[in-house]
């Protein structure tokens, strides 16, 4: 997956409570050069932005674009639990993007605060932030090297975190950094990275009582490396091992554990890319008390462009997750995310989505289900201008402990400025 310099920003905009980078949770990873050709569709989303929103501030060969989003929300579950506590929800995100504008390489980077405001649970007001960029830089026709950087700060909605009623917002601190060569000799494609992912949870009150959320507080370092064959010019046979270190201020949940993936990424038709793949994972505990984790992990995406107008996207992933208390064993989640993109006029937009994650444990044994759904639609009323309306529904079911059942349903009302 190549870091287009729209797609980077979209993802990184809609991706505030992320933790860590694709490179460090997930067997694709980003930096990985996409050797594919780019003789395909344009996705709606990223055709849409780029056609309504050109504009920017030119300064040499940097374009810098200011702007100013306001939304307001109706969110009737704010704390994700079995009982309802409904609120409405102010925010205001002035934002900075930078892009640079040259023959080779490529440089672009973020800077937005957002201030948010709760109108009955005013305990909850918070500000969040992030700051980010990535840089290409070629060396040479066949080589280049992606570095990633990104800080984060967000408001922590985990159901599991053990505070029901807090007094104040659970804030978390992520910086993420990543880097990655990528080169190509003849048909082989080579890639080699590694990133670093590291959280920080600040503590909680609730009734009153302190809540400690430093034993999540840690940090994960992955090393990947992807090694390609060119079968034809629209299929690559891929091996992609990786090695991981998990560390956190509680040992007990420390581990270190490998992922042995292979796959192929193509392109079936020019309306058609897919990049799957799957093999043997392993997670070494270091807390005795814990089993190592061990099976079969997969993962893929899937774009397809039926009609100009419309791009379908499917992913898949599964994995291990770390243990949510001390002496619990670690989950293994799985996930499946469905999203469609509709042009309905060349200046609206409609997108409607699902997801399914299960995060199964053995010790003792349950299994955690999280649904969702949205949907959503996009106006540009002029260049400068857009207005955005979303709704985004999400349940969650586990048979074991009932209390941690809830649904959550939010209604979004937006209106973005940019120069």
């Amino acid at each position: 997956m190549t870091f287009s310099g729209s797609r980077w920003s979209e993802r990184l905009l809609c991706s505030v409570g992320s933790v860590a980078l694709a490179t460090a949770v997930s067997g694709g990873y980003a930096g990985a050069a996409d050797v594919l050709s780019d003789d395909r569709p344009v996705p709606v989303l990223e055709r849409f932005n780029t056609d309504n929103s050109r504009g920017g501030i030119r300064a040499n060969s940097f374009i810098f674009t200011p702007s100013l989003l306001s939304k307001v929300v109706y969110d009737d579950n704010v704390y994700s639990t079995r009982i309802r506590t409904t609120d409405v929800i102010f925010s205001v995100t002035p934002a900075l993007q930078m892009k640079s504008d040259w023959s080779r390489h490529s440089v672009e980077a973020e800077v937005a605060i957002e201030g948010v405001k709760y109108s009955r649970q005013s305990k909850l007001d918070h500000i969040n932030a992030r700051i980010g960029g990535v840089g290409k830089f070629d060396l040479g026709s066949s080589s280049n090297i992606v570095i990633e950087s990104r800080f984060v700060r967000s408001l922590d909605t985990a159901p599991t975190t053990g505070v029901s009623s807090p007094d104040g917002p659970i804030l978390t601190n992520s910086i993420n950094e990543a880097l990655t060569f990528n080169t190509r000799m003849n048909r082989w494609v080579l890639s080699a990275g590694v990133a670093w992912a590291w959280t920080n949870y600040e503590n909680a009150k609730s009734f009153g009582v302190p809540v400690d959320q430093s034993f999540r507080n840690g940090y994960t370092l992955t090393f990947t490396d992807r090694i390609g064959y060119e079968v034809t010019p629209s299929t690559v046979l891929f091996f992609q091992p990786s090695y991981n270190i998990r560390r956190y201020k509680n040992s007990n949940f420390n581990s270190e554990g490998y992922r042995l993936y292979s796959g192929v990424q193509t392109e079936l038709s020019r309306l058609l890319r897919a990049e799957v793949y799957g093999g043997y994972l392993f997670q070494d505990f270091q807390n005795p008390l814990v089993r190592n984790v061990s099976g079969f992990g997969f993962g893929g995406r899937l774009s397809w462009f039926p009609v100009e107008r419309l791009t379908l996207n499917f992913s898949a992933n599964r994995d291990i997750g770390d243990p949510s208390t001390v002496g619990a064993a670690p989950a293994i989640n799985t996930s499946f995310n469905a999203q469609a993109d509709y042009e309905i006029m060349r200046n609206l937009v409609w997108s409607v989505g699902s997801s399914y994650s299960m995060a199964k444990y053995s010790t003792p044994s349950y299994t955690d289900y999280t649904y969702g759904a949205n949907t959503g639609m996009t106006y540009y009323i002029n260049r400068q201008l857009s207005a955005t309306a979303s709704w985004n529904r999400t349940w969650r079911e586990n048979a074991f402990t009932l209390a941690s059942n809830y649904n959550r349903n939010q209604i979004a009302f937006g209106l973005k400025g940019q120069f």
